[in-house]
């Protein structure tokens, strides 16, 4: 069972977070960056800063606490501590931030824009495993970059499949559960015919 990587000890200008290139799409985990503003493929400021005194004087929250937020709305790119104090969640427009411990909200437009974006679409599911247990949740999406055909399996792997995907698929719990039934396969999509489509991992 995959554990998450985001407990114990920060570096130093870091700060835990979660990112996905798409809604419904497979969560990775990371750290932002305050030394050159990444947060996996992301590049954006966080208008808030980094106050070294918080990560010494307040305790880590709680990782589910990431897991809940992206799952909760649907349109964040990312999601990350602030400070120990506040969530702050990534959107193409700006940054939203949520109060930890006390009711707060704040949302800050970006000064330009986010870069490493890409327009992505779902073509089929992928095996997905419970890294956070106390946040249940559906099947990730397996989601296809429109600019280059390419379909993404996790851990920066980008793959052409076989055959161009059925666009307009219904992405049903058979479908889910006939992936689950394959052990040589990560994720499954359907063809133009309606055809099951495995995807292995090499």
């Amino acid at each position: 069972m995959p554990e998450t990587t985001l407990s114990g000890s920060k570096p130093y200008g870091m700060t835990a977070g979660l990112w996905r290139y798409g809604p419904g799409g497979i969560l990775e985990e990371g750290f932002y960056n305050y030394d050159n503003n990444t947060l996996g493929p992301y590049t954006f400021k966080d208008p808030y800063g980094y106050g070294a005194d918080f990560y010494v004087n307040k305790p880590t929250p709680p990782v589910r606490l990431l897991y809940q937020a992206m799952q909760e709305t649907n349109a964040a790119l990312a999601a990350y501590f602030v400070n120990n104090t506040y969530i702050g969640l990534l959107f193409e427009d700006g940054i939203k931030y949520l109060g930890i411990k006390e009711e707060y909200m704040d949302f800050i437009p970006h000064k330009k824009p986010v870069t490493g974006i890409r327009q992505v679409i779902d073509v089929g599911v992928v095996k997905t495993y419970m890294v956070c247990a106390d946040v249940p949740r559906m099947a990730y999406k397996l989601q296809m970059d429109l600019d280059t055909g390419m379909v993404y399996l996790g851990k920066d792997k980008w793959v052409l499949p076989p055959t161009f995907p059925k666009l307009d698929a219904d992405f049903s719990f058979q479908l889910y559960k006939d992936l689950v039934q394959n052990p040589d396969a990560y994720a499954v999509m359907l063809d133009n015919d309606g055809n099951k489509v495995y995807l292995k991992e090499e």
